[in-house]
């Protein structure tokens, strides 16, 4: 897997901290629970498309903001990905080639941590967790609401995301929101999500545009 492209350039400060391996835990239980039956197909590509976020995050009480744009083309040996995005101070680009979203996902993950431009990916839709708690267990996404847990409440309700209308799933514990995704049935992609970790960080992710079969 050899990179054709990158660029990680820094544009003022020191690096923010890497995010810390409970929020991933939290977000891979939260699904792993929630989702069960489901008719949306997570991150199954087909002939792929360009998807650009706005990202935003509370992290120890400093509000950050980002964007990112992934293009997923679908090629005979796997996917090739093109990213550009900007968090902080930090903006960067990458053009790669993967067998799949799992290990684009776990490339994220790995990689963020020297590239900071890719914490807002790696934090929300393509984190390593989510990733594969969506592509192991389908969730119910008819609405309505229901316990799963003592404290923990999961409803479905309608969300409307960049022109999109699609499903939201919430999942509150003690009665304050920890985590939410809105779906649409045409995009492989979340098109919002929105996790908080028991620290009371947040990090949230939502689609601005959208092109179904790849860049134009």
């Amino acid at each position: 897997m050899a990179e054709r492209a990158a660029h990680n350039r820094p544009v003022g400060g020191s690096s923010p901290p890497a995010p810390t391996i409970k929020v991933f835990l939290l977000i891979l239980f939260i699904t792993t629970v929630a989702f069960t039956q489901f008719t949306w197909h997570p991150y199954e590509l087909k002939e792929g498309g360009v998807y650009t976020y706005s990202y935003r995050e509370l992290l120890r009480g400093e509000v950050r903001e980002g964007w990112f744009t992934v293009a997923l083309i679908k090629g005979r040996q796997g996917i090739n990905v093109r990213i550009r995005g900007r968090y902080h101070r930090w903006e960067g680009s990458l053009e790669e080639s993967f067998r799949n979203l799992e290990e684009l996902s776990g490339y994220v993950l790995i990689r963020m941590y020297t590239r900071h431009w890719l914490i807002p990916l790696g934090r929300t839709v393509l984190s390593r967790g989510l990733v594969k708690a969506l592509r192991s267990y389908p969730g119910d996404w008819s609405f309505g609401e229901r316990k799963v847990a003592e404290g923990t409440v999961r409803r479905v309700v309608p969300c409307r995301e960049g022109g999109l209308e699609g499903r939201m799933l919430e999942v509150e514990e003690n009665g304050e929101g920890v985590f939410k995704l809105c779906v649409h049935p045409d995009i492989p992609l979340p098109i919002y999500m929105f996790s908080r970790d028991q620290e009371g960080n947040w990090f949230e992710a939502r689609i601005r545009s959208w092109t179904p079969r790849g860049e134009r």
